[in-house]
């Protein structure tokens, strides 16, 4: 087991670089150069490195830099290495584009007190 990491959380962006790169190139984007970098390192093709390891996907509905979908594609095959389903979140946030909001920060607080923090009994 790979011990660097205990959590993910991941806000505004895309966890899947092949399907965002695509669909930059689907939105009149000249094809990354990098294309064969992006698809090697995609967070898609490591999904069983998480090891139920938990997880926080946060994006704005109206995010127009990266599209929602990209993360949805993301968190969806995410859930089929998860037996707790429950260790996986996707929150979206309605009227935010692709910046941080005050929920979206309260939202983070809040996930890693009681993911991370022992509750006292």
């Amino acid at each position: 087991m790979d011990d660097r990491f205990d959590g993910l959380i991941n806000l505004n962006s895309s966890s899947s670089w092949v399907q965002c790169e695509r669909s930059f190139q689907n939105a009149g984007f000249k094809p990354s150069a990098l294309f064969q970098e992006i698809e090697r390192h995609d967070p898609v093709a490591y999904l069983d490195m998480l090891e139920e390891r938990p997880v926080l996907l946060l994006h704005g509905e109206n995010d127009q830099a990266i599209p929602t979908r990209t993360q949805l594609d993301f968190y969806e095959k995410a859930r089929t290495f998860y037996a707790d389903t429950n260790r996986i979140t996707l929150e979206l946030f309605p009227n935010i584009n692709h910046t941080t909001s005050l929920s979206m920060v309260e939202r983070i607080v809040d996930w890693l007190e009681s993911t991370f923090i022992p509750q006292s009994q």
